[in-house]
């Protein structure tokens, strides 16, 4: 998801300090950083792929 889409989504107006973010089949989970940058929320980011 880019940046502009997590922003201007629905799901944006309910981040805030505290909050709890699932990020399945992150990666890298550079997607998941901006929300935990801008928001404060934390992330918990998920791989399902193998090593």
């Amino acid at each position: 998801m880019s940046t502009r889409s997590t922003t201007s989504s629905g799901a944006a107006r309910t981040l805030a300090p505290g909050a709890t973010v699932l990020d399945l089949g992150s990666g890298y989970g550079g997607p998941a950083r901006y929300p935990a940058r801008t928001f404060g929320c934390q992330v918990i980011a998920l791989n399902v792929s193998e090593a």
